[in-house]
């Protein structure tokens, strides 16, 4: 992925030195993060000020373009673990690219040069990269800002701009990639409410729409907050029961309900979230130590959604011999270990007394030092979090499962998770895989 330093995005937005000084600069993001966090009320004024969208897209470009890699290599990463789910998503095919929120273009750009990549140096399908992109934004000042940083990085890509999701014709959809970031948190969504007691928002018509359109795949990239998670367990839920879509990215599986859904449980106000450790280039650090701004952990929410051809049953399922874990969270390192919270099914032989199956639930993931060299000791203090774990029965890695309790759901007066009332299962990372890739 390029660095995509002040210097160069000035250039491809023909802004001058003496017009956007590092001073002015760092005046104009303050505000529209005032807008973002503290007065909310004003967060549209950067949609028809030139001046605030220039300094967004000078400042947040850079800072969030690399999210969207990390999810899609995690995607991949799947796809090649689980072959049925490989055999699947080889057969996707992205005519065009949907940008709901495009602002300047992070997601496209990103998107496309993470695609580029993959097909020219690791084999990925020449159908994953896009012939057309939709960007779909309120602000003009932000459309005319993407279509030149897009058409300076793709320019053989075409490109198409509407200002309301609801006004892309149903044909856009077919063969299409539906990408949200940081745009579905904007949107009206209430998934605290019984939806069968109330009227519907316009922002949820018109997403239900969208999603009857069936486009072949939905990338969601939004922040890595508690209150973010409550609209997307609701979208999961949505996509998964009533539209047909297979979670692909994070969740272990797609079947059932996410085991944050249960109301009453220990673990109802814990979220789903990625937190992505980067590099800057060193004018954007240089800006992000002036804002007070730390862009070099990123925390998000981020899911990726496929629609099969054919009704296959789960797909990453369907590998028995296969097991996934996502860390959610991550606790602590101790001077043997480190411990996190994670998602994925109990070991083979547990049945849920409940329903007679295996459903996904959380658990403490401990990974023991001496199963790591010093090197990648050290490189996993500085990992991103939301690298799946995953194990194979023929690699020679070595889990061990312990039994905490019988009940996940029992109530505890102690909110922190790391107590060990509050899980039903813990499992030991006793050797780690020597074929690399973070197996385990």
């Amino acid at each position: 992925m390029n660095e995509f330093s002040l210097a160069t995005l000035k250039n491809i937005l023909d802004i001058e030195d003496d017009q956007f000084s590092e001073d002015h600069i760092v005046q104009k993001i303050m505000e529209v993060h005032r807008n973002f966090t503290y007065s909310r009320e004003n967060i549209k004024v950067y949609h028809n000020d030139l001046s605030l969208a220039k300094a967004y897209a000078l400042f947040y470009l850079p800072t969030n373009i690399r999210k969207l890699p990390f999810v899609m290599n995690e995607v991949l990463r799947r796809m090649k673990f689980l072959p049925k789910l490989k055999l699947q998503t080889s057969k996707l095919s992205f005519h065009t690219l949907i940008d709901v929120g495009c602002g300047p273009g992070t997601m496209s750009l990103a998107y496309c040069l993470w695609a580029e990549d993959q097909i020219q140096n690791h084999g990925l399908p020449e159908s994953w990269l896009p012939r057309e992109m939709i960007l779909v934004d309120v602000s003009l000042e932000m459309l005319s800002l993407a279509k030149k940083i897009l058409s300076y990085f793709v320019p053989s890509i075409q490109l198409k701009t509407y200002s309301h999701l609801s006004q892309v014709p149903k044909e856009e959809f077919q063969n299409a990639l539906l990408c949200f970031g940081h745009s579905l948190n904007e949107m009206s969504i209430q998934p605290q409410a019984t939806h069968s007691q109330r009227e519907k928002s316009f922002d949820e018509k018109i997403l239900e729409q969208a999603f009857s359109f069936n486009p072949s795949a939905i990338l969601m990239i939004e922040p890595g907050t508690f209150e973010f998670f409550q609209k997307a367990k609701y979208l999961r839920s949505q996509l998964t029961s009533e539209h047909n879509y297979q979670i692909v990215y994070p969740c272990p599986q797609s079947e059932g309900q996410c085991p944050m859904a249960e109301v009453g449980s220990p673990f109802e106000k814990e979220w789903c979230h990625q937190i992505l450790r980067q590099s800057l280039p060193p004018d954007i650090e240089r800006l992000s130590q002036q804002l007070s701004l730390d862009r070099k952990i990123m925390p998000m929410t981020s899911f990726f959604y496929i629609k099969p051809q054919q009704q296959q049953g789960n797909l990453i399922m369907k590998d028995p011999e296969a097991e996934l874990f996502y860390p959610y969270r991550f606790f602590q390192e101790t001077k043997y270990s480190f411990e996190y919270g994670f998602c994925g099914l109990p070991p083979s032989n547990y049945i849920n007394s409940k329903d007679g199956t295996r459903t996904l639930e959380l658990m403490k993931g401990v990974i023991l030092k001496r199963s790591m060299s010093k090197a990648e000791e050290k490189l996993h203090k500085h990992q991103s979090l939301g690298v799946t774990l995953m194990r194979r029965s023929e690699m020679e890695s070595e889990l061990e499962w312990k039994k905490i309790s019988n009940n996940s759901s029992n109530n505890s007066s102690n909110n922190s998770l790391n107590n060990s009332k509050d899980w039903q299962w813990e499992f030991r990372v006793k050797k780690i895989s020597p074929k690399g890739d973070y197996d385990v």
